[in-house]
């Protein structure tokens, strides 16, 4: 049985498992993972008073993050742990341990995924997953935030799907039509970013449903500004436009490997939100459900030519409403001398359309 816990505090550990091979016809030795510093090993031992269900061991590659390094100039590097016996790890650390892992299971419970897991799975599960918690109009995934290996469960709160919609205009016979811009990315897309600042973003009426709340487009002349922090560089004659095609309600998953080119996840209220490696997920893919949740947001998200055609919509509409007010002031006499320099300038912003 275990008798310590171990922090690693530098370099990298692999995480390998025996698991029975039918062709070879015997016990190999198959990787689960990696553990970087920061990482806990043994805590499931020592909870249950069970044998080790991973093997653990250390790795003369380093865990990189951040910056890139040179495959020509590899770098060796020792891995250092800080280890916690038993009997201080029930004095101090177990109580907390066991609050945390209750609190995953809890979470696991909400979602009829994972019903019929046996005690095993849930285990590996606790030890792989984590529960972050994000404050209203933070982004949650997407634009170079969050993990793009981890499934994202919504545990607590609403949060919203927004397209970046990039497009070009060209005035034909006096009026200006869009097209939609398909961006082109370089092998490491994070290097073709820019700052900018705050763009308009034109909002969508939506329908519920079993996920969450899929998009019903209604008339798109509702603006908010939505601060935005990056974008890749884009010709001179290209706008972005920020459209939410969707809410995620409790109980919604993304990031399950669905389309997500040029999309982020905001979060409306304070949002709660468990994340699962989906290597691991994908492994324990009992009845293929998770390609099936996969296919259902493919098919239930608005791709970026739909969320196009609204966008084409709205500007219609905004365009009749605009002529149509123009129409009735011009037959109405004037009562008095004021002009539209009158009008606050945030009112003239939000009705300003180019047309």
């Amino acid at each position: 049985m275990a008798q310590a816990l171990y922090f690693i505090v530098s370099g990298e550990v692999i995480m390998s498992q025996l698991v029975y091979d039918p062709v070879l016809d015997k016990n190999v030795n198959q990787d689960v993972g990696r553990r970087g510093p920061g990482a806990v090993l043994g805590e499931v031992s020592l909870l249950h008073d069970i044998p080790r269900p991973v093997t653990a061991t250390t790795s003369s590659k380093p865990l990189i993050s951040g910056s890139r390094m040179s495959s020509s100039s590899p770098i060796l590097a020792n891995t250092e742990f800080l280890r916690l016996l038993k009997d201080d790890f029930n004095i101090v650390l177990k109580a907390t341990v066991q609050q945390q892992w209750f609190e995953v299971q809890r979470a696991l419970d909400m979602f009829t995924y994972f019903e019929n897991w046996n005690d095993m799975t849930r285990r590996e599960c606790c030890i792989l997953a984590k529960m972050l918690a994000f404050k209203p109009d933070e982004t949650i995934r997407g634009d170079g935030v969050g993990n793009k290996d981890y499934v994202y469960f919504v545990l607590k709160g609403q949060c919203k799907i927004i397209q970046h919609l990039y497009t070009t205009h060209y005035t034909k016979n006096g009026k200006v039509h869009y097209k939609i811009y398909h961006p082109v990315y370089g092998r490491d897309k994070e290097s073709a970013i820019t700052n900018v600042h705050e763009e308009r973003v034109s909002t969508s009426k939506v329908q519920k449903s079993a996920h969450g709340e899929l998009p019903r487009f209604g008339s798109a002349d509702s603006d908010e500004f939505v601060p935005h922090k990056t974008h890749p560089l884009l010709p001179p004659n290209v706008e972005l436009h920020f459209m939410q095609v969707c809410l995620l309600n409790e109980t919604a998953c993304f990031s399950i490997g669905e389309n997500f080119v040029n999309r982020r996840v905001v979060a409306v209220t304070n949002v709660e939100c468990l994340l699962i490696p989906r290597y691991w997920l994908m492994q324990r893919n009992i009845g293929n459900i998770w390609n099936r949740v996969k296919q259902y947001l493919n098919s239930h998200i608005p791709s970026a030519n739909e969320v196009h055609q609204e966008f084409l919509k709205g500007r219609k509409w905004c365009h009749h409403k605009k002529e149509t007010i123009d129409a009735l002031l011009a037959k109405k006499q004037s009562v008095n001398h004021a002009s539209m320099w009158d009008v606050p300038l945030f009112i003239r912003m939000n009705e300003k359309i180019d047309l």
